[in-house]
């Protein structure tokens, strides 16, 4: 049971709060890293309300995506480290934050120096670097 779950009963719903921001490893996620169903129930009951949920992550804004797709279709998205804004209702990327070649050239050049394979990851997509290769 994660943290959601534990509070649930306690949790009131006012007008006062205005949005939601929800992480997922070691917090929304259960340890089979699924959103436990009483956990959806109080999300979507919250924007049923007016409450706005984000799902704000590290992890790729695919994942992301996804996981605020699960809650609802007006579920809002920060992923890839905050490099992609998105919203589930229309699909659009709200913003997008991309590295310039100069800099992307710039960790390549660094990260082959210090011996670490690279992941770049895109709206869709992860790209892992082997061999000098994407």
């Amino acid at each position: 049971m994660n943290s959601i779950d534990k509070d649930a009963q306690s949790i009131k719903y006012t007008n006062r709060y205005k949005l939601i921001c929800l992480d997922l490893d070691g917090t929304l996620l259960n340890s089979k890293h699924v959103i436990s169903a009483p956990t959806l129930r109080i999300l979507r009951r919250a924007e049923r309300q007016g409450i706005k949920i984000a799902i704000v992550t590290g992890r790729a804004a695919y994942d992301a995506k996804a996981y605020a797709k699960m809650i609802s279709d007006s579920t809002y998205y920060i992923g890839s480290n905050g490099a992609i804004v998105g919203r589930t209702s229309d699909d659009k990327i709200i913003k997008e934050t991309a590295l310039t070649c100069r800099h992307l050239n710039e960790l390549l050049d660094v990260s082959d120096k210090v011996g670490l394979k690279p992941i770049l990851f895109t709206e869709d997509y992860s790209y892992i670097m082997v061999s000098g290769i994407f």
